[in-house]
């Protein structure tokens, strides 16, 4: 019982963490990158990196619920 406690809080940790780099990643990024006089363009690419790192991250996490809401 305390592992699939375990196991469901490290999907929460996850899944917040995928929405933070989504939504948060391009939206605030490049601006704080550009206020600490990092150049636009790689401000832009981390931005744009971890809208990426982000999705893969939800795309990870639901297949990995497909999986355990088939075996239900």
């Amino acid at each position: 019982m305390a592992k699939v406690g375990k196991e469901r809080f490290g999907r929460v940790v996850l899944t917040l963490l995928a929405a933070f780099l989504t939504f948060g990643g391009p939206t605030y990024l490049p601006y704080i990158l550009e206020e600490l006089a990092f150049p636009r363009l790689i401000s832009l690419l981390l931005g744009l990196a971890s809208l990426i790192i982000g999705l893969i991250l939800f795309v990870h996490l639901l297949k990995g619920e497909e999986k355990v809401g088939a075996s239900t």
